[in-house]
């Protein structure tokens, strides 16, 4: 294990070696550049698999939702391998009306489709809900031990953290590394308020009661215990001094690992006379309390929120090879965020999206690193990159964006104070109508090789810099194993000259008459090359069907009944207390929520469910059982 780190230690350096001439080591302060490449499935060590089918679901006519979550819950009953897998359902082709919405709950569970294409698989958000359509999400029940202050402070790209009593620690645990805003901190960083009467929304310093608004939170396992050092698997994105960094063991029993949502196409009906129609499918994928998951191969239509939104409690995804196409909503805030994370280590790798508001972005206090490798966004509403506060540890390399902003700004008010957004992030090799890159108090960002008006520090503008991906050249230094990814990645000319001899100038000739390859047309071709294997029907992936049942149920539920003012179910009176709802002002800071936040039915927060957020009916009618509260009082929705 100590081989291990030391051998993660070099490749970092290595890969630093491998980039532009002119790439800084270090800050004044001995800050790195992070190595992304701890991003993804596995932290990108492994390769995505492939998993064993062990139901196929055979197409129907009508609502499919009851019968492909039989499926789904099959598979998840089964005794999980060697691997960790339990089994992949595997969908036929065709279409398949789903007019509830479809959950993975289970580790080791692929749904898989037969093609993302027209002869392949599609499933039909139907109707006028936005129920999220497939929703991959274990149970949030972690715990922690009490916080422990660091005994040395933390530089940017570290991979170990200083304690005291290191020995109490063990090799193999997870560790949450939580980064404090202290006063002096904000103040430095100027985001008290943003002017007029914004005071509200400015950064708020936490205490014992309740959170800081930007409190950062990494989750990392200890690689090896050497005196009072901690090696972790994955790099710190932040620098904190002994008064803002603090440790704490992790666990985490409900927490699901290695499920996944491959080749299909999600759609959602929409009102057809009505472009900006909003009854209907937000959310086409939510991933939710979970580790090394993956989306790949899936194309999206029509939704109003997301094509795959990542929460905050999520770690070490890869989403790729995806395309979305048609969002319909009104266009604005909590709309559009086409492939969005506020996880941590999550990998987005060849994607194609339009017409969406923030087609490619981070959440706030996204905990880096997280890698945006080779995506397009056209015809942006918006901008992509840094969307709300203090997202760490970013990386945009390769990306384009046709009329696009790429921005790792300060954002003041907007986002209900969202302020600055990005600290020791990079742009690599990015193309925009306009990139801003401006520099933090207290942190850096760098941009190498950009095309595009340009606001802030750039190295190497209006040209391209060597490699093509700088998430590739850091993956390659660490782990020589990278070939066959690197090879998925679309070929970009970077040649140019401004007075080049007859047989260069002769071989631009020629490729300017050939079309330019888009990736949206790059991402196809690879389906097709290097199509996932599908299985035929037969008995043995058939087993499922023994345990569903068509028939609906008859038994009748029996309701309550309010007769001259009296509650009452099945002729017996009803006892109990009420509870009231608060009127919410949009935010989801930590603060707020640990302060205000209680149960809810009008409440909307997409993508993000539970208390304080969009609550779950069934969830919150236990609770009120729990506490003998028999009715809410609901005001209306505001």
């Amino acid at each position: 294990m100590k081989n291990r780190f030391i051998s993660l230690c070099f490749s970092l350096l290595v890969a630093l070696s491998l980039t532009a001439q002119d790439f800084p080591r270090s800050d004044k302060r001995g800050n790195l550049i992070p190595d992304y490449s701890y991003c993804g499935y596995k932290a990108s060590n492994e390769q995505i698999p492939w998993v064993d089918v062990k139901a196929f679901v055979p197409h129907i006519q009508g609502d499919a939702t009851a019968y492909i979550q039989a499926a789904i819950d099959y598979v998840s009953s089964l005794p999980m391998d060697a691997s960790g897998f339990r089994g992949a359902v595997q969908l036929d082709r065709g279409q398949f009306q789903i007019d509830g919405g479809l959950q993975i709950s289970a580790s080791g569970v692929v749904l898989r489709g037969s093609g993302s294409g027209e002869d392949g698989t599609e499933l039909l958000g139907a109707g006028q809900d936005r129920t999220t359509l497939i929703r991959v999400a274990g149970r949030l029940d972690r715990m922690w031990t009490p916080k422990q202050a660091a005994s040395k402070a933390v530089k940017v790209g570290d991979m170990f953290i200083c304690v005291p009593n290191a020995n109490k620690y063990q090799v193999d645990q997870t560790i949450m590394i939580s980064r404090w805003a202290t006063k002096e901190w904000i103040d430095q960083m100027d985001m008290n308020d943003f002017g007029g009467e914004s005071s509200y929304i400015g950064w708020k310093v936490g205490d014992e009661k309740r959170p800081s608004d930007v409190e950062v939170h990494w989750e990392r396992q200890i690689l090896a215990i050497s005196g009072d050092t901690l090696f972790l698997d994955a790099p710190l994105t932040c620098a904190m001094t002994t008064d803002e960094a603090f440790v704490q063991v992790q666990t985490w029993p409900g927490r699901i690992a290695q499920s996944a949502v491959e080749n299909m196409r999600l759609t959602s009906t929409y009102d057809t006379e009505n472009p900006k129609d909003e009854n209907h499918r937000w959310m086409a994928i939510v991933l939710d309390n979970g580790e090394d998951l993956w989306v790949r191969r899936v194309q999206f239509r029509h939704f109003a929120g997301s094509a795959v939104f990542v929460t905050d409690h999520v770690r070490r995804v890869t989403v790729e090879d995806c395309q979305s196409f048609a969002p319909v909503s009104e266009i604005g805030g909590s709309r559009r965020y086409t492939f969005h994370t506020m996880g941590g280590q999550c990998l987005f790798q060849r994607l194609y999206a339009e017409q969406g508001f923030h087609d490619f972005g981070t959440g706030r206090l996204a905990a880096g690193p997280n890698a945006f490798v080779q995506c397009q966004a056209d015809w942006s509403h918006h901008m992509s990159g840094a969307i709300d506060a203090w997202a760490t540890g970013l990386l945009f390399d390769g990306f384009n964006g046709e009329g696009v902003l790429l921005s790792f700004g300060n954002r003041g008010q907007d986002n209900m104070g969202a302020g600055w957004t990005a600290a020791n992030s990079m742009m690599w090799n990015c193309s925009a109508a306009m990139l801003a890159n401006p520099t933090p108090p207290t942190a850096n960002n760098w941009a190498y090789g950009a095309w595009g008006q340009m606001q802030g520090r750039f190295e190497s503008a209006d040209s391209f810099v060597k490699p093509q991906s700088l998430f590739y050249a850091q993956l390659a230094a660490r782990n020589a194993a990278t070939k066959d990814e690197v090879r998925k990645l679309m070929p970009v000319d970077t040649q140019s000259a401004s007075n080049p001899p007859i047989d260069k100038a002769q071989r631009f000739v020629a490729a300017a008459r050939r079309p330019a390859m888009k990736l949206v047309d790059w991402i196809d071709s690879l389906q097709v090359k290097e199509p996932l294997a599908l299985v035929a029907q037969s008995k043995e992936n058939t087993q499922w069907m023994k345990h569903y049942s068509t028939k609906q149920s008859k038994k009748k539920t029996s309701l309550m009944t309010l007769n001259e003012g009296v509650l009452t179910k099945d002729n017996a009176i009803l006892s109990g207390r009420s509870q009231g709802v608060v009127w919410w002002n949009g935010s989801l800071k930590a603060r707020y929520l640990a302060n205000s936040s209680r149960p809810h039915i009008t409440r909307w927060a997409p993508g993000l469910t539970g208390t304080g957020f969009t609550d779950d009916l069934n969830e919150m009618s236990d609770m009120m059982k729990a506490k003998d509260h028999l009715i809410t009082n609901h005001h209306y929705g505001l």
